[in-house]
């Protein structure tokens, strides 16, 4: 476009030297002539103001030409400023991104056909060297100082009766009594010989010469045997209400005696002080690594396949769910408006501090590039309307003449 500006401006003067040298044998050439005239002019005009901006015309030191590098700071303090205030200003940032839907959109990208697959399979490559990045010793003594921490602040007398009352409450705990009536069934059968021998051996032996401790014995373990059925059979046994019934209240007891607590406290003390607790805890991460180690380095590695169901089930959520969408884009808008707010003033001395650092050549030269080609039709249009301007005054001298 600069050949073709400075192009026009030659033609114009060949058109004009011709018209010039012919116009006496051909008068109506004084229209040409006065065009081309103008034109010159026109193009000339525009060129020394395109030029002036940028550098000195033709190398002369000008007064007020030079305008861009000679006033690169201050141009370069004021574009900051204009983007602080019209384009990182909150309420402009908070209505561009009003109707922005972030989850959505994220939610539509990491859904789509085998991302999920591949995001997961992404994360399961980098978490064997993320691993490998934590301070094992580190991480064993936060584990260890957080799982103690809550230990030791957690009411575990009151947290145990309320998980006993909401066991007993729903009836979760007859299928343990079940089970507890079961073995007490087989302790039975297993231990009747002890007990066929303990009774033996309290009876006198005129008693046993005529065998009545085999009698007592059956009758003792059959009345156990009997009762453990019954037990078994009806859900609504005696037995089995009163052990509902002691249940409920060791849970009441748990969740208000202070002899209870104080009991449960000395036992959690010990507890925690324990040196196989305390290697168990800090053996913990080292299980978990190792644990997750093995796992990665398979073809089908569990972690990855869940992580993948995680995603996918997260991106079908998230689109089909626009109520579970809106806090967390709610959200999102009042920090990218908090980020903007916060960071207004360091963007603006970034492209400040930026303009600042580059020299008067490379700052004029960008600067020159961006505007393009405009400032080449800039000069094309001088020339152009030069010309017509000087076909108006040759008129209007004609007609005056």
């Amino acid at each position: 476009m600069w050949r073709i500006a400075t192009g026009l401006l030659g033609m114009m003067l060949v058109v004009f030297l011709a018209a010039r040298h012919f116009e006496t044998a051909y008068p109506g050439l004084a229209w040409v002539r006065a065009f081309a005239e103008a034109a010159m002019v026109g193009a000339l005009a525009d060129w020394f103001a395109v030029t002036a901006l940028f550098r000195h015309p033709l190398g002369l030191p000008i007064p007020h030409t030079a305008i861009v590098p000679r006033n690169k700071d201050r141009i370069g303090r004021n574009l900051a400023e204009f983007v602080e205030r019209n384009f990182i200003a909150a309420g402009i940032v908070r209505e561009k991104i009003a109707d922005v839907d972030f989850v959505g959109t994220f939610a539509r990208w990491i859904g789509e056909a085998d991302r999920p697959r591949k995001l997961a399979e992404r994360v399961g490559d980098r978490l064997p060297g993320l691993l490998g990045e934590l301070e094992a010793g580190e991480v064993r003594r936060y584990v260890q100082g957080s799982v103690n921490e809550w230990l030791r602040g957690a009411d575990l007398a009151r947290l145990a009766g309320e998980l006993i009352s909401a066991v007993t409450a729903t009836g979760r705990h007859r299928p343990l009594v079940d089970k507890l009536i079961d073995e007490l069934a087989a302790l039975l059968s297993e231990y009747e010989p002890s007990i066929r021998a303990q009774v033996r051996d309290k009876t006198a032996w005129y008693w046993r010469s005529l065998a009545l401790d085999v009698a007592v014995s059956d009758q003792i373990i059959a009345a156990a045997e009997s009762v453990i059925g019954e037990m078994a059979r009806d859900p609504e046994h005696p037995w089995r209400q009163k052990l509902d019934s002691a249940l409920i209240g060791l849970a009441e007891d748990l969740k208000t005696s202070e002899e209870y607590r104080q009991r449960v406290e000395i036992v959690k003390a010990e507890f925690v002080a324990h040196p196989a607790l305390q290697n168990y805890i800090g053996g913990v991460w080292e299980a978990v690594v190792a644990a997750l180690r093995t796992d990665l380095g398979r073809q089908d590695s569990l972690v990855v396949a869940q992580l993948e169901r995680g995603i996918r089930s997260f991106a079908e959520t998230m689109q089909g769910d626009a109520a579970a969408r809106a806090p967390l884009n709610r959200w999102l808008r009042g920090a990218i408006v908090r980020v903007a707010e916060a960071q207004r003033e360091e963007i603006g001395r970034l492209i400040s501090d930026t303009v600042a650092r580059w020299d008067a050549g490379t700052f004029t030269e960008r600067i020159e590039s961006y505007v393009g080609d405009d400032l080449q039709y800039v000069r094309i249009n001088g020339t152009l309307i030069g010309g017509l301007v000087g076909l108006l005054i040759h008129a209007a001298s004609r007609a005056m003449g």
